[in-house]
């Protein structure tokens, strides 16, 4: 119990420099937003596995962001640490905790966070798995959280009820004029004509998400022809 005591509040009583800051819950490395973490989440861990570790960079970033992880460099100095960690059975990530807190990430309504390249990595890794549809398929049934333009979630249930829209056409980018409330976010690594184009199908795709259909009767079809051209050809060259 004293070993529980000391490693979650510090040394009663205690008031050397050399002590170690009384601490109200275990610091967790990773995202501030990613340390709020509901009866849903997966428990603490002490690391990444080696399997998880095996299974390539983009893996270990992801798991790295959204896997509690325990802060050993803030507890040092605590006594007994590593032994009430194994009283506790507090263990490495595997990929069955990684998939787990996914859904928690990502599951609207108890979703902890909305960065829209953290939400694209973890749907391109969901495709990697062999989910074609990426998170929705990895999730069905559960109402999804898709990030916003202008910060914040919005359900992929309520696609159709709010009418929300892409902020691209074709990979081109088209400020939508008959929806301006519930626009998605593009990732940052989507920055280029083939990267919004892959992004735009898979939304589309997986939760019919699409460029608004009245917008798109307003865009001139020679002006559009000649942007993609030019797109193409930039791809081309790149």
């Amino acid at each position: 119990l004293r070993k529980i005591v000391d490693g979650l509040i510090g040394r009663v009583g205690t008031s050397s420099p050399r002590s170690p800051p009384s601490l109200r819950v275990f610091p967790v490395r990773g995202s501030t937003a990613l340390r709020l973490h509901s009866e849903h989440g997966v428990p603490l861990c002490l690391g990444i596995s080696p399997s998880l570790m095996d299974q390539g960079a983009s893996v270990i970033r992801l798991a790295e962001r959204i896997i509690p992880q325990l802060d050993t460099d803030r507890l040092h100095g605590v006594e007994g640490l590593n032994d009430l960690m194994r009283f506790l059975r507090v263990g490495e990530a595997t990929q069955v905790d990684l998939n787990r807190q996914l859904k928690n990430c990502f599951r609207f309504g108890i979703a902890t966070t909305g960065d829209p390249q953290l939400w694209w990595n973890s749907f391109l890794y969901t495709q990697k798995l062999g989910y074609h549809h990426g998170l929705a398929d990895f999730m069905p049934g559960m109402p999804i959280a898709l990030p916003l333009k202008d910060s914040g979630v919005v359900s992929s249930n309520d696609v159709n009820r709010l009418a929300i829209s892409l902020p691209c056409l074709l990979g081109l980018h088209r400020k939508p004029v008959s929806v301006s409330k519930y626009v998605l976010a593009i990732p940052p690594s989507a920055s280029t004509w083939a990267g919004r184009l892959r992004w735009e199908l898979a939304l589309a795709q997986a939760f019919g998400v699409t460029y608004p259909i009245a917008d798109i009767e307003r865009v001139p079809v020679q002006a559009l022809a000649t942007d993609l051209l030019y797109a193409v050809a930039e791809a081309r060259e790149g």
